[in-house]
């Protein structure tokens, strides 16, 4: 539902809570952080509560790069923090990691 596309779902969308509004304390301190982090380093951004991306894998930061003018497919990149990525590999459990599969445009 949040990845619709269809006109008509677009007003019931868009009353549904942000998930912003149902983090633990802890999550909305890193989301503060990374954040401020973007912001020092002049990291233009805009946040999207819609964004749908592995929501069953990853943890706290999903991200997309999008490109103006690629119509609705305009995502470039994405990703996000997969703490349990290492381990899954085989490496150590305690290594943090960022995925990024998105697949380049073309």
């Amino acid at each position: 539902m949040l990845d619709s596309k269809l006109e008509h779902e677009q007003p019931i969308i868009e009353k549904l809570p942000h998930i912003a509004e149902h983090l633990c304390a802890e999550c909305k301190t890193h989301y503060a952080e990374v954040k401020r982090q973007l912001d020092l380093r002049g990291v233009a951004y805009q946040e999207n509560w819609r964004l749908v991306r592995g929501l069953d894998y990853y943890m706290r930061t999903t991200f997309e790069i999008s490109a103006p003018g690629l119509g609705s497919q305009n995502a470039v990149c994405g990703g996000g923090r997969y703490d349990g990525l290492v381990e899954l590999l085989g490496g150590p459990a305690t290594t943090k990691a960022l995925d990024l599969p998105s697949a380049p445009i073309g």
